[in-house]
């Protein structure tokens, strides 16, 4: 919008208004003074005109978007795709960096189960793994609360599962 005449440049209002509310917040006569009615009204009032400039602000914009979708329809279907492409490529990101992950703790669980020692860690997940690690010796040498040893036959899941339910057990209080 243009500066001039009788239009109001929203830009430099919500500017005014967010100012105005920062600095009834930080403004040094209000630790001093006794009537906190007060400070709370004008604390209220500048949080309500922040408010309703910005419901100004994005009615503006929504006029604005709704003259570009009359005058040139096409182009919201291109940018709905674009971003649509855009999150597809994201969300394939996400499930390779998952599938590595499972990969890899397969491998883990799988020579756990052969009595191997577990593959080293790629340097991206040593970065992430911040549980100290327990020599296969350790986790398994705990008398009394089962083993892997007994549970070749079952599923990398429900040796977790099993893991989970040793944690903790051999703890006197």
């Amino acid at each position: 919008m243009a500066a001039g005449g009788g239009e109001k440049n929203l830009a430099e209002e919500m500017e005014n208004a967010f100012t105005g509310c920062l600095s009834n917040l930080t403004n040094q006569e209000h630790f001093n003074i006794v009537d906190y009615m007060e400070v709370k009204t004008g604390v209220e009032q500048a949080v309500q005109k922040f408010l309703d400039v910005a419901k100004e602000m994005e009615t503006f914009f929504l006029q604005k978007r709704l003259l570009l979708s009359n005058s040139h329809p096409n182009q919201l279907v291109r940018e709905e795709c674009d971003e649509l492409q855009v999150e597809l490529r994201r969300k394939d990101v996400l499930i390779q960096k998952q599938m590595r992950r499972l990969q890899h703790w397969q491998g883990v669980f799988q020579s756990c189960e052969k009595g191997a020692p577990p593959p080293p860690p790629q340097p991206q997940q040593q970065q992430q793994q911040q549980m100290p690690q327990m020599s296969r010796q350790q986790f398994m040498g705990t008398p009394g609360h089962g083993s892997f040893q007994n549970q070749a036959h079952q599923s990398p899941l429900a040796h977790l599962a099993q893991a989970a339910s040793n944690i903790g057990g051999g703890f006197d209080r």
